[in-house]
Parts: structure tokens; C-alpha cells; sequence
């Protein structure tokens, strides 16, 4: 039977950084789905001032994702916050989750919900109710920032990823799951 399993994973980008790559930030069998967020370190550890759930832009001019070396999308994203040119990337939020409205507005999407999507199927159908031939690989994130970063901060992201699991007449289960590092 399929089943959608979620993996996250975090990174700590330091303070004063203009340009980071994260090298096999998924090794082995691939997410379908990926969505990055930026937020602030100390948010994100537990400063009851801060808002967690506040993933800013951090004046980001490029994202990219490159799976076994190749770039993903095509063309990197390379929003100018400054200069209000994001579209592209908050579009992809309805077209790589496949979702005709996410509520949040441009103005929220800028400031304070600024997530990044990547469908990482083929044919782009990671929101569909079938399952795609299981890829293995690498994938590494590639961020560029207009300015230093002003503060420590937290990568996260989230993978959907595609699984299966069996039970037979005996009762012995059987998954596709590895223990991941």
C-alpha cells in the first residue's frame, strides 16, 4: 500500500553569510516534494519573542536546488525582494503543490510566509494520488543573498517523500524505509 512519508531536515546558516551551498542534503531515494523556509535561529530554538513560524526573504537573490548535478528548476529562482520581483517563486508554491489558492497573499508571502517549493517528479505530479518510480541521487541547495546575513539563521526543510509498506498473511511488514543519517 502507498502511503506519503515526511522527512525535515535543518541547517544553521551563520551570521555575515552571502552565499551558501549545502551539499548532499538528502542522499539515497529522493523526495517527490521539497519546501524551504528561512527563519530566524533563535526563533526556531526556543526565544519565546520570536515567532517560529515567521519564515522571512532575508533579501534572498537565488535558490536552486541540483539533483545528481543537475539545476533545478532550469533557471534559478532570483527573486529582488527589494524590488518587489518574486512572482516566480510564490508562484511555484501553487503550481509545484499543485494547489489553486494557499491564502497567503504577496505582501505575507514577502515578509513573513516566504517558503519555497520544488516538485522534483518528472512529469510534476508529486500532488497527484499516484506514486512515481522511486530515484535515488543527491540533492544540494544553492542560496545567494542580496546583503550578509544580519542573523543566525535555520534552513528547514521539509520532503515529501514516496513509500510503501506491505503486511503479509503472517503479519510480517515490509517497507521500503531505510534508516536515514
Amino acid at each position: 500500500m502507498p502511503f506519503t512519508r515526511i522527512e525535515t531536515k535543518t541547517f544553521t546558516l551563520g551570521s555575515g553569510l552571502k552565499s551558501v551551498i549545502i551539499p548532499n542534503t538528502m542522499n539515497g531515494i529522493l523526495p517527490s516534494q521539497m519546501i524551504l523556509g528561512l527563519v530566524s535561529n533563535a526563533a526556531f530554538n526556543g526565544d519565546f519573542k520570536q515567532n517560529p513560524f515567521n519564515f522571512k526573504n532575508y533579501n534572498l537573490s537565488s535558490i536552486s536546488l541540483s539533483e545528481n548535478g543537475v539545476q533545478i528548476p532550469m533557471s534559478a529562482y532570483t527573486p529582488s525582494y527589494k524590488n518587489n520581483l518574486f512572482a516566480r517563486n510564490y508562484l511555484s508554491l501553487f503550481t509545484d503543490l499543485a494547489q489553486h489558492d494557499t491564502n497567503i497573499t504577496t505582501d505575507e508571502y514577502k515578509n513573513n510566509t516566504c517558503l519555497y517549493a520544488f516538485d522534483l517528479t518528472q512529469d510534476y505530479s508529486a500532488s497527484d494520488p499516484f506514486n512515481n518510480v522511486a530515484r535515488s541521487g543527491d540533492i544540494s541547495i544553492h542560496l545567494k543573498f542580496d546583503e550578509n546575513l544580519p542573523e543566525t539563521v535555520t534552513l528547514v526543510v521539509y520532503m515529501k517523500m514516496q513509500s510503501l509498506i506491505e503486511i503479509d498473511k503472517s503479519r510480517k511488514i515490509f517497507t521500503d524505509l531505510k534508516h536515514h543519517e
